[in-house]
């Protein structure tokens, strides 16, 4: 399959000619229109989307390993069952974007809109989620593991039979998220806000919450054998 470049992109845009299953390796596509494209299948490793605009795009088993989404538009976006290392969705806007069973360990999220995001049975250990915000996200069945979530505002989010062990959510917002059978032992919570957080039969054994509200009572059900909970006030 021969490896397109930007004028081979455009041409095929302006043509209507699919792009779907195309080779794109190592194409700069930085601040292009892509709106609605189908690069379903494609092979997207190390290309650069930067600033690109791909609204309503469908990305269903691409292939991404190195590539760059940062600063980009994926709003509405279909990625389900994207596969690659070392992604980078750095400050992308991926708000209501699909991402169910992605497989995406170590992908970079810093920073990015991900309001109402699908992450069900995703694999993400190591993804990098600080500072992102993941209003309404939902971590069905999601691996998240050794995944640093510092600073990410999770309001409303659902984390129901997630594997977050060893995650860092310390100074997160994780206000009115629901937390059920999710197996988060060694997790950290330091100053996390977890007010109406509702958690059901999690793993929380020897994880961090020093500075938080949660208390035994908020945890009651769940498993903290050596977990470090705040010192009720007197």
């Amino acid at each position: 399959m021969t490896s397109l470049n930007r004028t081979d992109v455009e041409a095929r845009l302006a043509s209507g000619t699919p792009l779907a299953g195309a080779d794109l390796r190592a194409c700069d596509l930085r601040a292009l229109s892509l709106k609605g494209v189908d690069l379903r299948g494609a092979d997207l490793s190390e290309a650069l989307f930067a600033r690109a605009d791909l609204t309503g795009a469908r990305l269903s088993d691409a292939k991404v390993d190195g590539a760059s989404f940062e600063l980009c538009v994926l709003e509405d976006a279909e990625m389900k069952d994207v596969k690659g290392t070392g992604a980078s969705f750095a400050h992308a806007y991926l708000k209501n974007t699909a991402l169910h069973g992605a497989l995406l360990p170590g992908a970079s999220f810093s920073g990015a809109t991900l309001e109402g995001a699908d992450f069900t049975a995703a694999e993400l250990p190591g993804a990098d989620f600080s500072d992102a915000d993941l209003t309404d996200a939902r971590f069905r069945a999601s691996d998240v593991e050794r995944g640093s979530f510092h600073g990410a505002i999770l309001t409303r989010a659902e984390l129901r039979g997630t594997k977050a062990q060893g995650a860092d959510f310390s100074d997160a917002d994780l206000s009115l998220s629901t937390w059920s059978d999710a197996k988060a032992a060694r997790a950290m919570f330091v100053g996390a806000i977890l007010e109406d957080t509702r958690f059901e039969k999690c793993d929380f054994s020897e994880s961090d919450f020093t500075a938080t509200q949660v208390t035994a009572a908020d945890l009651k059900g769940s498993t903290t054998r050596g977990a470090v909970l705040p010192r009720p006030k007197k």
